[in-house]
């Protein structure tokens, strides 16, 4: 797998100086730096990691979702998401980052039902994207509780970020 990082910063946790600008500007963080750091110890035995490209990484409660890039099939991320889960002992969920980033968020946001992502211009000037999502909002269908998605969407997105449940007709 290619990382934005070098491979021997990351497996020695020691960064030159290129690297540590990277992890300064703040994009990549320590569940980034922890991710990236067993993805490269597991490469030698799974080669479906050879194939990509790293991109970010969130965790939302107890669940590691690991975004790559390069033509994964959904059979491969899958497999992936097993097979890292397994070894690692704890959830990995990995997403395919197709350039486009309100498709990422329907895909990070499963099994819920994305119906559609608004733009909402506020009085004071600001955006807001809402997403209106199926269903009522109280049964969760998905591991863990929404809320916790918050956050990485507004990552994705780049703005501020409210769920809205609507019953589809």
């Amino acid at each position: 797998m290619k990382y934005p990082l070098d491979r021997l910063c990351i497996k020695s946790k020691l960064f030159c100086q290129s690297c540590l600008r990277k992890i300064e500007s703040g994009f990549y963080d320590n569940v980034d730096l922890g991710v990236m750091g067993s993805l490269v110890d597991l490469e030698d035995s799974l080669k479906e990691l050879k194939k990509g490209e790293y991109v970010k990484s969130y965790k939302v409660n107890d669940t590691y979702i690991v975004i790559v890039k390069n033509n994964f099939t959904k059979t491969e991320l899958e497999n992936l998401s097993r097979e890292v889960s397994s070894r690692m002992n704890t959830k990995f969920r990995f997403i395919q980052d197709h350039g486009d980033k309100k498709k990422l968020v329907e895909q990070i946001l499963q099994p819920y039902r994305v119906l559609g992502i608004n733009t909402v211009y506020l009085p004071n000037g600001e955006e807001q994207y809402v997403i209106r999502i199926q269903g009522n909002g109280r049964k969760s269908r998905s591991r863990f509780p929404l809320e916790g998605y918050i956050k990485v969407a507004e990552s994705i997105l780049g703005k501020k970020v409210k769920f809205v449940f609507e019953q589809s007709i």
